[in-house]
C-alpha cells in the first residue's frame, strides 16, 4: 500500500515536471484576463465648499484627466455681511446644464461701494456737464451787459477825444487836458476787451485743461464700477458641467453638482499584474442589478501603490460607455484583457493567491 502511494507521488512529481518543461519551453499564449472589482465615479463633479476662514470655494474635479480643474477661492472683506442664496429648485437629484447659474453671493461691502462710485460718477458727469455749457444763464447776461456798458462808454469817449483833438491842433485845449482825454480813451478800450474775455470765458465753459481733468476722473471712476461689477458677477455661481445635484460629501460641502452621462471606474490590480495593464485595454464591467455588461476602456494607470486587504495595488481609471445614468459609488465585478500570457505565467497566477 505504501509504495502504490510513493509510485503514485511520483507520477504527480513527474507531471508537475513534464508540465512546467512545457510550460517553459512551448511558446505558446492564451489570453489573459485579468478578474478584479472596481467603483463607478462620475467622469466629473463640481464641487462648492466653505473655507475655514469664510471663503467660499468650488472646483471642477475632472477623473478622466485625473485632475482638480476649474479651481476657484472667494474672498470677501474681513467684517463684510455675505449671504448665499440658492435658485428656489436647487436640490438633490435636480438636472443642471452647464453654465446654468444655480445660486448668487450677495456682499453688503461690494453694494457699498458700487453705489457710493455710482453717486460720484453722477455728479461728475454733470460737472463736466456743466462746465461743457458754460455758466448760468444770469451770469452770462450780466457779462453781455458789462461789455454793451464799457463799449458805450467807450464810444463816447472816442467822440470826445476827437473833439479834443480839434481843439488842442488849435491851440484852444492845452496839452495836459488832452492827453488826459487820451488816457482815459485808452482805458476805456481795455475795459471793452476785459469785458468781451469775461463774455467769451462764461459762454464757452471752463478752461480745456479742467474739461479733461473732469473727464479723466469720469474714466478711473467708471473703471472702478466696472472692477467691482465683474467682481460682483463673479459671485454668481455657474456650473461648469451638466449634471444632476448629489449628497453633500462632507459638513463643509454646500453642494455638489456631478456628471451623469459620463462615468469612470476605478479598478485596484495588484502589483504582479500591472505589467498587463496598457492604455486602451478593453474591460468588461457587470452591474450587481442588471445582466447587462457594459464596455470600456482603460484610460491611465496611476503609479501610486495603495494597500487593499494586505495587499500592494496600484489603481487604474477606465471610462465606461452606457447611455444611462449609473448610480454613483456602485461596486462592480471588472474583467480586463491584460493581452496574452505564457502558460508557465498562467500557472504562476494559478499559484498566487486572488485576494478578490
Amino acid at each position: 500500500m505504501l509504495s502504490k502511494m510513493r509510485v503514485k507521488l511520483l507520477l504527480i512529481l513527474i507531471l508537475l515536471v513534464i508540465i512546467t518543461i512545457v510550460a517553459l519551453v512551448v511558446p505558446v499564449k492564451f489570453p489573459y484576463k485579468i478578474k478584479t472589482v472596481g467603483k463607478i465615479l462620475p467622469a466629473k463633479s463640481w464641487i462648492v465648499s466653505k473655507g475655514n476662514g469664510g471663503q467660499l470655494i468650488s472646483f471642477l474635479h475632472d477623473r478622466k484627466k485625473g485632475i482638480v480643474d476649474n479651481y476657484s477661492v472667494k474672498e470677501f472683506e474681513r467684517g463684510d455681511e455675505i449671504h448665499l442664496l440658492l435658485k428656489p429648485d436647487i436640490r438633490i437629484g435636480k438636472i443642471v446644464n452647464e453654465k446654468d447659474t444655480v445660486g448668487f453671493i450677495y456682499s453688503n461691502e461690494i453694494e457699498m461701494q458700487l453705489a457710493i462710485l455710482k453717486s460720484e460718477l453722477n455728479v461728475t458727469k454733470s460737472s463736466l456737464d456743466f462746465n461743457q455749457s458754460g455758466e448760468k444763464e444770469s451770469i452770462i447776461r450780466e457779462a453781455e451787459e458789462n461789455l454793451n456798458y464799457f463799449t458805450k462808454q467807450a464810444v463816447e469817449q472816442k467822440k470826445i477825444l476827437e473833439r479834443q483833438k480839434a481843439l488842442f491842433e488849435k491851440n484852444l485845449v492845452s496839452k495836459e487836458e488832452y492827453e488826459l482825454t487820451l488816457t482815459q480813451a485808452e482805458l476805456n478800450d481795455i475795459s471793452v476787451a476785459i469785458a468781451r474775455a469775461r463774455l467769451e470765458s462764461v459762454s464757452t465753459g471752463a478752461k480745456e485743461e479742467q474739461i479733461v481733468l473732469i473727464d479723466n476722473q469720469i474714466k478711473s471712476l467708471q473703471k472702478q464700477i466696472e472692477v467691482l461689477q465683474k467682481r460682483n458677477d463673479n459671485y454668481h455661481l455657474i456650473s461648469p458641467v451638466s449634471g444632476v445635484v448629489s449628497s453633500l460629501s462632507s459638513t463643509d460641502t454646500l453642494f455638489s453638482i456631478s456628471d451623469n452621462s459620463n462615468f469612470i471606474v476605478m479598478i485596484p490590480v495588484k502589483l504582479n499584474e500591472v505589467s498587463y495593464i496598457y492604455d486602451n485595454a478593453e474591460i468588461e464591467i457587470k452591474l450587481p442589478y442588471s445582466s447587462e455588461k457594459l464596455k470600456g476602456e482603460i484610460i491611465f494607470t496611476d503609479n501610486s501603490a495603495l494597500k487593499l486587504l494586505n495587499e500592494q495595488v496600484i489603481v487604474v481609471t477606465a471610462s465606461i460607455e452606457t447611455s444611462e445614468p449609473l448610480a454613483y459609488g456602485l461596486i462592480i465585478e471588472c474583467v480586463i484583457n491584460g493581452g496574452s500570457a505564457s502558460i508557465y505565467e498562467h500557472l504562476k497566477r494559478l499559484m498566487s493567491k486572488n485576494i478578490f
